[in-house]
């Protein structure tokens, strides 16, 4: 969907794709965990977040651990050529940055502790780090709570720590 085309995102943006998106995560977290557990919801959120990584696409080539677990799983694998073009519109669109770290950054904390199996928070993850790549410490500061996000990269040292 966005992983190719700059335009396309841009256009998206302007007719409310950030609130779409933040529309479908607040309905999925604010299910009932028991309900939200199926399957329905599984695939839901992994889109979604597929759907986040997929506007943030920021490498020419996939994650080398994608490359490697792709044809595994019968996944066609294309270069990006417009990386250069789409890290420009994140520098120069700082109003579609701040919407994506306002609405989306503190639901993807979240979604982390979603019982998504590994990938999905492999997902997860990397879908944090490019929006902390993006943005300079004032609009984190602005728009994610710190006490929230300093417990969960407590959890997550931790959780790396037992493994």
């Amino acid at each position: 969907y966005c992983y190719y085309s700059v335009d396309l995102q841009h256009i998206s943006f302007k007719n409310g794709l950030i609130e779409n998106i933040n529309r479908s995560l607040s309905i999925i977290l604010d299910t009932n965990p028991l309900a939200r557990d199926n399957g329905k919801y599984a695939s839901l959120l992994f889109e979604v977040v597929s759907l986040i990584n997929s506007i943030l696409a920021l490498r020419a080539t996939p994650h080398p651990l994608i490359g490697k677990i792709a044809p595994m799983s019968g996944i066609k694998l294309v270069e990006n050529m417009q990386v250069e073009e789409r890290c420009e519109f994140f520098r120069t669109n700082k109003d579609f940055m701040h919407a994506l770290v306002e609405h989306i950054f503190p639901k993807l904390i979240d979604l982390y502790e979603y019982n998504g199996g590994l990938m999905f928070k492999y997902l997860v993850l990397i879908c944090l780090e490019k929006l902390l790549n993006f943005n300079d410490g004032s609009v984190l500061s602005s728009c994610v709570d710190i006490h929230k996000f300093a417990f969960f990269l407590s959890k997550l040292y931790l959780s790396l720590i037992h493994i």
